[in-house]
């Protein structure tokens, strides 16, 4: 920099300033200015003088950055020693007294120091109605009355492992926890700037706050993940999926990955290498090390039009992990997670993530596989050793991306004309990125233990929510069944085929598995004219598929001027393919014709949604004849889907009432004789299960009102239309109510609840349920 003059005569002086390559100012240099005179008589300053290299500089960043570095894994060590203590600290303020809310003052400290030397040290105490400063007394020479640890036992979790300033109410905390996971805000960049503004105007907020919070919210999460894990072991609670833990037919596992969820590399990443307490609760979702599949081998087989495993682009050196994938049951709930390190998705991901699932008690080798690439997976487990026990389970591709398959992928591969499916989308996994998307930019600079509890802590969340919603969802999918029941019946009327007719419904399944032949036949991967026709009807049916998907966007209502000019020329360049594609459609169809396919004149020809090209290429069209196999196909999947959600509505209640039984088992436990801290603590692990037991009997309630139609199979089941003003009756077949019901109604009705079916809040007032 220019040096900056100041006073005059022999006082003048230059100031130098040294600045990193980041613009952070280092250090200040002064000297004296002599003046000197020319025989003109004009005074001059001599020039500065250059007292320092360019590499000295590079040194002091450098030493600089290695500080901060050792800065920060001093920091996560230090966390890490007094995680258990923190638990401990946290169970037995919980003991002693029930958090609340309103509090404006921290918890007395039952459990004081004996010591006669005491330190005292004042706090800033952020609670959710207030903030205050408050004098805390503690030892610096028993770790079990350190400060971190006493705010912690008078229910303040500490921002910092060592001699904190600020402390944060549990109740707070949980909320900035909630609203991190539920709400997908930031922590860094929403979280401490919403509590800057909320309490700046009664105390000042530190300028470290946003750190000391970026630092703090994390070890909070590990805390409750190790208080979880402590709880379900100690309990022996269900856990998993309700709806899947007790059914007898086969589970689906839907498996898909995303590329979103990448993390960028970083060099001397230190903090990677501390070991925290209950790490392996956080990895409750991961394959595990012995569990992952070295497969290699490329997807030469199934279908052409996906090359998803066989992605070799794209310079991803600057990612240390290119995105997750993972594996969910066909309620949503997630079972197991992957980092992938790879530009796209190998055969090697999915493999292993089957592996942990068959390894599952309650899944294990009774399963359905369904897989956006499902058409190439079967010969990779063949392959597999360690999978040759599930070569032969069934394998599906989800409905939204079979359309873009060949029409001998969609006959095999199509959940809705293959049997043991129900109505079942395939599409779980895309619902749960959808809920993950939040955790995108700001899982991507995290460490790759930050980025871990977060994916997994959300994960945690996601399946919780499944789990809360899971009556809903099976009363919506049951309603739904019933009516592509009724309309599948109608359908098949019309033509004069009923229910009972078994002869013409045997008639229908041949007519549909002769036309599996024919188009099997018909496709063929030579050489000549009738495989280049082939070829290119194919290109023009993706091409069609293409512009509808764009089109059906276009027609949204509400996109906006700048959308709806993108989605227009997306639209035009759309039509413009289809156009190129119909050229040489009708080239290779003069050439070598294929029975079925004729030439057409101009776009708005084959684009209308009565077009002939479309019917032929509706793989649930006769290829001669008009019987409704449609109707059959939908009869079929609604009697599927019927008798599968009686099994699984059947699980969910024995689920409920296992875990009510396991609660009141918990809350029974006697406390003591123990030392006072431990009698403290096993009391305030007594008042967590409790408030669970209040929120599982609500919960079981709940699940009761909305599951005992579909369980109880009732003769006809009322179903109400859309409109709210017409309703219908249904005819589902009856096989009267299992023992399994019979038993949850006697122990539903020897329960008195104490609370109604809104079960939100999970941590009530004082009030003592023992």
């Amino acid at each position: 920099m220019p040096p900056k003059y100041h006073g005059f005569g022999d006082r003048r002086k230059d100031t130098f300033k040294s600045m990193s390559a980041a613009g952070i100012r280092r250090s200040t240099y002064v000297r004296a200015v002599i003046l000197t005179v020319d025989q003109d008589g004009n005074h001059t300053i001599n020039p500065p003088v250059n007292r320092t290299e360019s590499s000295e500089w590079e040194d002091v960043v450098k030493a600089s950055k290695t500080k901060k570095r050792n800065e920060a894994e001093d920091q996560a060590r230090s966390w890490a020693s007094i995680l258990p203590l923190l638990l401990e600290a946290f169970k037995q303020g919980c003991g002693v007294e029930t958090p609340s809310p309103s509090a404006l003052v921290p918890s007395e400290d039952s459990l004081p120091c004996s010591c006669r030397e005491k330190d005292f040290k004042f706090v800033r105490c952020i609670f959710k109605c207030g903030i205050r400063h408050f004098q805390i007394q503690f030892c610096k020479k028993c770790p079990q009355h350190k400060l971190p640890i006493v705010l912690m036992r008078r229910q303040l979790f500490p921002l910092t492992p060592k001699n904190p300033n600020v402390a944060i109410h549990v109740e707070q905390v949980r909320s900035m926890h909630l609203m991190h996971y539920i709400c997908h805000t930031s922590i860094h960049h929403a979280i401490s700037e919403w509590a800057r503004a909320e309490y700046h105007y009664q105390l000042p907020i530190p300028a470290s706050f946003k750190q000391r919070l970026s630092e703090a919210l994390p070890m909070y999460a590990r805390m409750m993940a190790n208080l979880e894990k402590e709880q379900r072991e100690a309990f022996k609670l269900e856990s998993g999926c309700p709806a899947c833990k007790y059914m007898h037919g086969s589970k689906t596992v839907a498996a898909d990955g995303n590329f979103q969820l990448s993390r960028y590399s970083r060099t001397n990443e230190r903090s990677k290498d501390v070991v925290y307490p209950g790490q392996d609760e956080v990895n409750r979702y991961w394959v595990t090390p012995e569990n992952v599949v070295l497969y290699n081998e490329t997807a030469n087989e199934g279908c052409s039009n996906f090359q998803a495993l066989n992605k070799k682009g794209g310079n991803k050196r600057h990612l240390e992990q290119t995105g997750v994938f993972a594996c969910t049951c066909k309620h949503g709930y997630p079972l197991v997670a992957m980092d992938m390190t790879t530009p796209g998705e190998t055969f090697g991901y999915i493999l292993s993530c089957l592996k942990q699932v068959v390894q599952m008690p309650h899944y294990g080798t009774n399963i359905k596989v369904c897989y956006d690439v499902g058409c190439k997976l079967r010969t990779s487990l063949e392959k597999t050793e360690s999978l040759a026990c599930i070569k032969n389970v069934p394998i599906a591709v989800g409905i939204f991306h079979i359309l873009n398959h060949s029409p001998a992928c969609q006959l095999s591969c199509h959940p809705r004309v293959n049997a043991g499916w129900g109505l079942q989308d395939g599409e779980h996994l895309e619902r749960m990125w959808s809920n993950l998307s939040g955790f995108i930019s700001m899982t991507r600079s995290m460490s790759s233990l930050n980025r871990r509890l977060t994916i997994s802590t959300a994960l945690e969340f996601y399946a919780q929510q499944k789990i809360d919603n899971i009556g809903i969802n099976l009363k919506r999918k049951f309603r739904r069944a019933c009516l592509l029941r009724r309309d599948a019946l109608k359908a098949l009327r019309k033509v004069g085929i009923e229910e009972d007719d078994e002869e013409k419904l045997q008639n229908l399944q041949n007519m549909w598995d002769q036309q599996i032949r024919n188009t099997l036949a018909s496709i063929t991967n030579g050489s000549g004219r009738f495989a280049a026709s082939n070829r290119a009807i194919e290109n023009l049916r993706v091409a069609i598929a293409i512009f509808d998907l764009i089109d059906n966007a276009f027609r949204v209502q509400g996109n906006g001027h700048n959308r709806t000019q993108s989605l227009a020329a997306q639209r035009q360049a759309a039509r413009d393919q289809v156009a190129r594609k119909l050229k040489i459609y009708n080239e290779k169809i003069r050439a070598g014709p294929v029975f079925g396919f004729e030439e057409y004149d101009d776009v708005n020809t084959v684009l209308h949604k009565q077009s002939r090209f479309r019917f032929r290429m509706n793989i649930v069209n006769l290829m001669t004849g008009d019987q409704p196999c449609d109707a059959f196909h939908g009869l079929q999947r609604a009697n599927e889907e019927l008798a599968i959600l009686k099994d699984e509505a059947t699980s969910v209640l024995k689920y409920a009432d296992a875990l009510v039984e396991q609660l009141k088992t918990a809350v029974k436990n006697p406390i003591g004789p123990y030392s006072l801290p431990k009698y403290y603590e096993q009391k305030g692990m007594v008042l967590e299960q409790a408030r669970k037991l209040r929120r599982a009997r609500a919960w079981k309630k709940e699940q009761m009102k909305l599951l005992v139609k579909i369980v109880d199979s009732i003769t006809a089941q009322t179903i109400e239309e859309e409109n709210g003003d017409e309703e219908e009756d249904v005819a589902v077949e009856a096989d009267g109510v299992t023992d399994e019901l019979s038993r949850v109604e006697e122990v539903l009705d020897d329960e008195q609840f104490e609370i109604d079916t809104e079960f939100v809040d999970t941590f009530p007032g004082n009030d003592d349920p023992l």
